[in-house]
Formats: C-alpha cells, structure tokens, sequence
C-alpha cells in the first residue's frame, strides 16, 4: 500500500467500516462501531470493531487514506484472542485455573532463584 499522507478521520474511517458489512449481518441497534485503532504508523492501516448482529465483534481494516475496505475478521479468531482463550482453561473452572496460576508463579521463582545461586560470583 502506497503512503499517503492525508487520512481520514475516526468518525468518517468508522462511519466507511459500519456500511462495508452485510446488511443482513448488521442490526440497526448492534451495527455500530465499538472501538477504533488508529493506524499506527505510515502505510498501516486502521482497525475499527463492529458490533454484529449475532452479538459478536468483527474486526474492519481499512486504508486509513481512502477508507476502503482491506480485510476483516471475527474479533475472537484473531492468534491473541485463540492464545489467550486457550490458555485460560475454561474448561477446568475456577479452583484449577487458580492452582495452576500458583504452581506457575512458584515454578517461575524457582527458576529465577536457580538462575541466581547457578551464576558464578
């Protein structure tokens, strides 16, 4: 993507991510963007949230010169959002999440401590 110096704005960058959705997709009530990310740098592009239907966020990328359309995705299949899903074990509840949270933060003292008495003085 080419650099452009001038950008839209957050209103009008969130305002193009909310018409490019399926109309079916969208409720008059939900359809409405939540969060907006700037770009963060040049010849990045923007991030907008929408709020679908179903009840669930669609992530909107758009080029933050035109406000077209580059890509979108359901905000909880993006790798952070299936890492951090993964890693926080609902299924087990809440006593074994919290056991295991203990059991690593002992293992990671241990580890530091070791490191420690095993550096030469």
């Amino acid at each position: 993507m080419p650099c452009q110096t001038s950008r839209l704005g957050a209103h009008l960058l969130a305002s193009a991510a909310r018409t490019i959705l399926p109309a079916a997709a969208l409720r008059a009530q939900s359809g409405t963007p939540v969060r907006f990310t700037p770009p963060p740098g040049p010849g990045r592009s923007a991030e907008v949230g929408i709020q679908s239907g179903e009840g669930g966020i669609v992530d909107v990328f758009l080029n933050p010169a035109t406000g077209s359309l580059i890509g979108k995705t359901p905000h909880d299949r993006r790798l952070m959002e299936v890492v951090s899903h993964t890693h926080s074990l609902p299924i087990l509840g809440e006593g074994p999440n919290l056991i295991i949270e203990v059991v690593a933060g002992w293992a990671i003292l241990l580890v530091g401590s070791g490191v420690y008495l095993w550096w030469p003085s």
